[in-house]
């Protein structure tokens, strides 16, 4: 019988967030990262890691598209969430979150 105190959190726009640090975001110029992370996101995805850090039981039902949105799912199972995916046809979107050391962060 399922849990009937579990959230059930709603995350039609699932993501594959990349998140690179670098110095500073220079357009125009051929620039390395000093770390990338790789990460499942969306809204959704982060109510129910503040759920899960609250204690409570939190069931992630989410569209994963294609080969992507199965790599964002597994992603999603090895942080110890628990997901609920349906298949549907496309891929799953993709940011590119660029911090640099003073602060800003630039969403792409």
């Amino acid at each position: 019988m399922a849990d009937p105190a579990a959230l059930v959190v709603a995350t039609p726009n699932l993501t594959l967030d990349r998140t690179l640090a670098i110095e500073e975001l220079r357009p125009g110029e051929v620039l390395r990262f000093e770390t990338a992370t790789v990460t499942a996101g969306g809204k959704g995805v982060n109510v129910a890691r503040v759920a899960r850090a609250l204690g409570r039981r939190a069931v992630v039902v989410t569209f994963a598209p294609g080969r992507t949105g199965a790599a964002a799912v597994e992603l999603l199972r090895d942080e110890g969430l628990e997901v609920a995916p349906v298949p549907v046809p496309g891929e799953v979107r993709s940011t590119a979150i660029v911090l640099e050391r003073g602060g800003r962060a630039t969403v792409l």
